[in-house]
């Protein structure tokens, strides 16, 4: 986790997704949906597509947040504009519903 907080305070966005996976599966720290939000958050609007399909998913979900359709489509989209598949199958389903 160190290295990775590192990595964030360089403005290495791909720390985000790593850091906030750490906290949403409790890996060597406590289980943190917030925490694991915040990062996904704050990487998803620096253009990380792993963050923004987590981020769509959890709002997808209502994981942490309020479900939210509108916004997990959103950043659903923006992942799969990047050429995330599980994203656009993500949305695809979503979509469908």
């Amino acid at each position: 986790m160190e290295y990775y907080k590192k990595a964030e305070k360089l403005g290495l966005r791909d720390a985000y997704y790593c850091i906030g996976s750490i906290y949403m599966e409790g890996a060597g720290v406590p289980q943190n949906d917030k925490k694991a939000f915040s990062y996904f958050e704050k990487g998803a609007k620096k253009g990380n597509v792993f963050c923004q399909r987590q981020l769509g998913l959890m709002y997808r979900d209502g994981k942490y947040v309020k479900k939210d359709t509108e916004q997990s489509k959103l950043w659903l989209n923006y992942a799969a504009k990047q050429g995330d598949e599980k994203a656009a199958q993500a949305l695809s389903e979503l979509e469908a519903q």
